[in-house]
């Protein structure tokens, strides 16, 4: 994984972001996804690419895939 190994992508995202409520903005979402991602600690396969878009590669999407297939085999 390229970001911080011990916080998921979802962390990564926020923090970069500034929050929650900045993320959703930049996602063109609304809070109550990012907080269910958060919840979840993933973000959804269908947002991969977008969140590598807007993070200007800070996240990368094979990262959110490969995060979410481990959550999967839990």
């Amino acid at each position: 994984m390229t970001q911080t190994d011990n916080q998921g992508c979802i962390n990564n995202a926020i923090t970069h972001f500034g929050g929650k409520a900045e993320l959703a903005k930049a996602m063109n979402t609304s809070s109550q996804n990012v907080y269910n991602w958060s919840q979840k600690g993933t973000i959804p396969a269908s947002n991969a690419l977008q969140i590598e878009r807007v993070s200007g590669g800070k996240i990368k999407a094979r990262d959110v895939l490969l995060e979410n297939e481990r959550q999967e085999r839990k």
